[in-house]
């Protein structure tokens, strides 16, 4: 019952496609110099906080209401649902100081984090502890700063990721080349390490780990699991050292590591290929199921982990894993140029939304052309991996997906930056340099084509007519050598797309085929309307070889003599249009029977298919039929030349003889009650039963005893 009830679900989704969103609004802003949004959430009253880096004064026109405190500040921009602006705050000290990641916090305020080299100054209410440090900033639900935080050693310390955990603290992940010396407890572990840092809810140290291999390992993402530790994914450039259980596969690889509450290794994993592969900030989260979705870019063909080739010069690249860190599936997305995934996340269906940006145009997984350079890309996955939809969002310069997110109608919302001017998708002007870009793309449509009166056929057809069968082709002879195979949709949205699955080239409602061995050739056509509904159809197309003769040089027809019988010929190609004029067919008598109408042409069918293949290398004697009442015909195929057919008596007696050349029928009437063995020279000797017909078997003087069944 259960199995029954699954099948019956499997069905009734069967039909089910999504279509790639609209763009529901666009805004850009910033001032005359750089901006860039790093990260977008929606917020519980279903409007937007987005962060990033800023390094322009105010602009009134561009939505910049402070002037800059430093290098870069940290730039947050409240947004209403309909994406017009609340409020903004430049966040700052007197040198460079980067946003990568926010977030609401329980209380509906803000906890924002990144890098600074600020000493005291603007915002910044600690030195620099070293070259960089990890920057935390809590602000309330209006923006207004309540604490900062500057965590960090003595040399430099990059923080990328951060999460309000369920204690009302703070996991804050990047890395480190510190040694023990501020807030670093450890020492560096090689180049650069992992650094992971628990905070309490007022931004206070509870402890700090270091984790890494001899070479190079970047932190890009942390995230608490369900279980109350923390699953940490970045790059890793390390073999097997300290805490990296494998070696590097390629340059880069992704390096999962599952840590406990306190911060403790439980596992990892190194995942990759031999070229360069990499995770993003946004791209690594715990699945409904326990496992993880991880995501970023690779550069690799297949090899270890990777089970695709790439695309083009880099492409997206997705890894399930199960709650152990083993990989489940893995899928390469991507187009004929670069193409590299910088956020990823669950959604509410089971499957997964991708951002990041492409340069490909219509090629490999990518359904349109770029719109200019680099364009924000986002991609729809199922469960399994599988593209659903695709979308290409651009102007005619460079667009930067940094962030997206799902929204609570169903929708996304997409942050990067843009250097396009109003043109495609950009419907605002530029402020500056780079400005902050942020898309609203509506809910999927959804559609249920189990519904759809969608369907399409294609109508029978002739390569050539009078003179050729429904449905076929003739080898051998050129004007009838192809075929016009004609979609014909009807039902559904318009307008069509068609697809044929054996010329895959071939997007045309019509195609021309051209099959060069004989036998049956099937041509299928799909055929996806606007709402995305498909259907589809077969055409079974039959290829004849008419070519005979020692070098091929002659043809099979079937030719119709001046009392209306019908008889297989063989004529040389340059005659066969003047048969045609006359009513002749091409192929044999048997193969032509779509064409017969006569009472002899009725009378050769019954007999069965003399030729299957004019051609073929079968050599075989046909007989019908068999049993018969003493009048039967025959044909051979296989020979060159004319040659002996002998008919003998089951005692081995020589009944009759008979010239046969190749392909021709040969009749032979008034053969007595009796068993008889036809024979020819290199062939199967065929036994002929006849059950009732002409006079007693004559004796003869000839004999051949030695004739085996």
């Amino acid at each position: 019952m259960k199995n029954y009830l699954l099948l019956l679900l499997v069905m009734a989704n069967y039909n089910v496609f999504a279509q790639a969103p609209a763009i529901q609004w666009n805004k850009s802003f910033g001032g005359a110099g750089s901006e860039e949004f790093r990260v977008v959430k929606q917020t519980s009253e279903g409007g937007f906080i987005l962060g990033g880096t800023s390094h322009s004064d105010a602009d009134i026109l561009g939505g910049k209401s402070e002037n800059s405190k430093g290098g870069d500040d940290y730039w947050v921009v409240k947004l209403d649902a309909n994406g017009n602006k609340i409020w903004d705050k430049t966040i700052g000290g007197g040198d460079k100081d980067a946003l990568f990641y926010l977030q609401q916090t329980a209380d509906g305020g803000y906890i924002l984090g990144g890098y600074s080299g600020s000493d005291i100054s603007g915002d910044k209410t600690e030195n620099s502890k070293g070259v960089q440090d990890y920057w935390v900033v809590k602000l309330d639900a209006n923006g207004n700063k309540i604490w900062d935080r500057t965590i960090g050693g003595s040399g430099s310390d990059l923080l990328f990721s951060l999460q309000q955990t369920a204690d009302n603290g703070y996991i804050l992940g990047g890395f480190s080349n510190s040694d023990i010396s501020g807030d670093k407890s450890e020492n560096s572990k090689g180049v650069q390490d992992y650094w992971v840092v628990k905070l309490d809810a007022n931004g206070n140290k509870i402890w700090d780990k270091t984790i890494g291999g001899a070479g190079v390992d970047f932190l890009r993402s942390v995230q608490q699991t369900s279980d109350g530790g923390y699953i940490l994914g970045g790059d890793s450039r390390s073999d097997i050292s300290v805490d990296k259980s494998e070696n590097c596969i390629g340059d880069f690889d992704f390096w999962v590591v599952k840590i406990d509450d306190d911060g403790d290794i439980v596992w990892d994993n190194t995942i990759g290929g031999t070229g360069n592969d990499g995770i993003d900030s946004y791209s690594l989260q715990q699945t409904a199921d326990g496992g993880y979705i991880m995501g970023g870019y690779s550069r690799s063909n297949i090899s270890a982990d990777k089970s695709e080739n790439c695309n083009g010069f880099a492409d997206y690249w997705v890894v399930k894993l199960n709650a152990n860190g083993t990989k489940i599936w893995d899928k390469t997305i991507g187009g004929n140029g670069s193409d590299e995934s910088f956020s990823l996340q669950q959604t509410t269906d089971g499957g997964y939304i991708l951002g990041g940006h492409s340069i490909s145009d219509i090629s490999g997984d990518k359904s349109e052309n770029s719109k200019g350079n680099y364009d924000f890309w986002v991609v729809k996955i199922d469960d399994a991996g599988t593209k659903i939809w695709d979308k290409t969002i651009g102007g005619t310069d460079i667009d930067w997906l940094n962030s997206l997110q799902q929204t609570a109608d169903g929708g996304y919302i997409i942050a990067g930056y843009s250097r396009s001017g109003i043109s495609g998708d950009k419907t605002e002007a530029s402020r500056g340099f780079d400005d902050c870009w942020v898309v609203k793309l509506e809910a999927e449509t959804v559609n249920n084509c189990s519904a759809s009166t969608l369907s399409v056929t294609i109508p029978n057809a002739y390569a050539i007519n009078p003179g050729g069968n429904i449905n076929t082709v003739y080898i051998g002879y050129q004007p009838a050598s192809s075929i016009t195979l004609n979609a014909s949709p009807s039902g559904g949205n318009a307008p069509y797309n068609h697809s044929w699955s054996t010329v895959p080239s071939q997007t045309s409602q019509q195609i021309t085929v051209s099959p060069s061995v004989a036998g049956n050739h099937a041509f299928t056509v799909t055929v996806t309307d606007a709402s995305g509904c498909t259907a589809t159809y077969t055409k079974t197309i039959t290829a004849m070889d008419i070519r005979t003769g020692k070098n091929l040089e002659k043809r099979i027809i079937c030719h119709k003599d001046s009392k209306g019988k019908r008889s297989t010929l063989t004529v040389l190609a340059s005659a066969i249009a003047d048969h045609l004029t006359h009513g002749d067919y091409l192929g044999t008598c048997v193969q032509a029977n779509n064409k017969m109408s006569s009472d002899s042409d009725v009378t050769a069918m019954a007999y069965g298919e003399i030729l299957t293949s004019a051609n073929s290398s079968l050599q075989k004697i046909t007989v019908g039929p068999n049993p018969n009442n003493g009048n039967f015909f025959f044909s051979v195929n296989g020979i060159e030349k004319e040659t002996i057919a002998t008919l003998y008596a089951i005692d081995g007696r020589k009944i009759k003889q008979f010239k046969v050349v190749n392909l021709q029928q040969q009749k032979v009437n008034n053969i007595p009650k009796g068993m008889y063995l036809l024979r020819i020279p290199g062939f199967e000797t065929q036994k002929i039963i006849v059950n009732g017909g002409g006079n007693a078997v004559p004796q003869s003087t000839q004999s051949n005893n030695n004739i085996k069944l």
